[in-house]
C-alpha cells in the first residue's frame, strides 16, 4: 500500500491550491501526529516503536498493516499532557503545510482503553484552544465509533460523550475496518446521539460498497458521509444524496489507494458535495494542499472546482449558522484576494 503521485499539474495550479485557506473535517488525529511528536512521546512514555534503525516508524504495506500502526500510535498516548501535545503539533502540521484555518478532527475514545474519556477530551480541548491562541486555526472534535467492537461499545461511549459534555465536542462518527463493522449493528447509539443534539457522520463506501452507504445514510441517520465513494455504484442513491444535499468528506490519496482509480471528479462531475480531506496525512504521508493539487491535476478539476470543494466544505462544517456565516465570509474575501493576486492560466 503506497501512496500515488500527485500528477504533473502546473506548478501554477500547485502554488493555488496550496495556498487557498482550508477546512478539514476528515482528519484522525492519530494519523495526523507528526513523526517527531509520535517518537517523543513514546520514549517518554518508555513505549517501544515498530521500527528498526534506519527505517520509517510510519512505514506500512497494506491496510491492515497501516491499522496495526495506528493502534501503536494511538498507545503511546497515555496523559493528558500526551493529547494536548499530539493535537497542537497535528494542528501546527496542518497549518503549515494545508492552510488549514478550520478543523473537525476524529479521535477513537475505545483505542485508548487505559486513558478515561474525560482525560483524553480534556487533554484535546487543551491543545486546540493553545493552537487558536497561537496558531490562529480553530479546531472542533468529534468522537469516532471503533466499528470492529460490539454494538454496546459504542452505546457506552456515546453515553460518556453525552455526560462529559465540552462545547468543542459537536458530534460522533463511525471508524475502523468496514468489514468488521456492518453500520446497521450502531443503529441504536446513532439514535441515542441524535436525540441528545449530536451532529453524526460515519465512514461509508471507502472500499466501494453502495449498499453500506444507503444504511448508513437510511439507518444511522448521518449529518454527513466520510469516503462514501461506493456511491458510484448505484446512481438512484447518487440522485437522492444530490436532492438532499448531502456532504461528503472525500480525501484523494486513500481513494485512489482503496478504489484503484480516480473517484473525486466523478463525484463532483455527479453533483455530489464533496470537500475534498487528508484522512491521516502524517502517517500516508499527504497534506490537504498536495491533496487539492492531487484532485486537480488527475482529475482535471479546474481553480474553480477547487474553490467550489473548499466552500462545500464550510457548509458541511458543524458551527453554528453564525460562526458558519464568518467563516463562509472570511474564506470569499480570501479566495477573492488570492485569485487577484494568482491570476489563472
Amino acid at each position: 500500500m503506497t501512496s500515488p503521485a500527485s500528477g504533473a499539474g502546473s506548478a501554477g495550479l500547485d502554488v493555488f491550491a496550496r495556498r487557498l485557506p482550508k477546512v478539514e473535517m476528515h482528519c484522525h488525529l492519530p494519523g495526523a501526529i507528526p513523526v517527531e511528536t509520535y517518537l517523543d512521546i513514546s520514549r517518554a512514555n518508555g513505549i517501544p516503536v515498530r521500527s528498526t534503525a534506519g527505517e520509517d516508524p510510519y512505514a506500512f504495506t497494506s491496510f491492515e498493516d497501516f491499522l496495526e500502526l495506528y493502534g501503536m500510535i494511538c498507545a503511546v498516548l497515555r496523559t493528558r499532557a500526551d493529547f494536548e501535545r499530539a493535537v497542537y503539533a497535528a494542528l501546527e502540521r496542518q497549518t503549515r503545510t494545508g492552510n488549514v484555518r478550520y478543523a473537525e478532527l476524529f479521535f477513537s475514545p475505545t483505542d485508548h482503553p487505559s486513558v478515561p474519556y474525560a482525560t483524553q477530551v480534556d487533554g484535546l480541548v487543551d491543545g486546540i484552544r493553545a493552537a487558536e491562541h497561537d496558531l490562529g486555526i480553530v479546531a472542533r472534535l468529534i468522537p469516532s465509533i471503533n466499528r470492529t467492537l460490539p454494538a454496546a461499545a459504542a452505546v457506552e461511549m456515546v453515553e460518556e460523550v453525552v455526560a462529559y459534555r465540552r462545547d468543542e465536542v459537536l458530534g460522533i462518527g463511525m471508524d475502523n475496518n468496514e468489514a468488521l463493522g456492518p453500520p446497521a449493528r450502531f443503529v441504536e447509539a446513532y439514535r441515542m446521539a441524535g436525540r441528545h443534539g449530536l451532529k453524526r457522520t460515519a465512514h461509508a463506501g471507502e472500499r466501494g460498497s453502495a449498499e453500506e452507504v444507503a444504511v448508513t445514510i437510511d439507518e444511522l441517520g448521518v449529518d454527513r458521509i466520510d469516503h462514501g465513494y461506493g456511491i458510484l455504484n448505484d446512481p438512484e442513491l447518487v440522485k437522492r444524496a444530490v436532492d438532499r444535499g448531502l456532504p461528503f468528506t472525500g480525501c484523494w490519496t486513500v481513494s485512489l489507494i482503496q478504489m484503484g482509480r480516480p473517484v473525486l471528479g466523478r463525484m463532483i462531475e455527479a453533483g455530489l458535495r464533496v470537500s475534498i480531506n487528508s484522512d491521516d496525512p502524517a502517517v500516508i504521508p499527504t497534506d490537504l494542499g498536495r491533496e487539492f493539487h492531487g484532485v486537480a491535476s488527475t482529475e482535471n478539476l479546474d481553480r474553480q472546482a477547487l474553490v467550489q470543494c473548499v466552500m462545500n466544505g464550510v457548509e458541511a462544517t458543524w458551527l453554528d449558522d453564525s460562526d458558519r456565516r464568518a467563516l463562509r465570509g472570511r474564506f470569499e474575501s480570501e479566495i477573492h484576494a488570492l485569485q487577484a493576486e494568482l491570476p489563472g492560466e
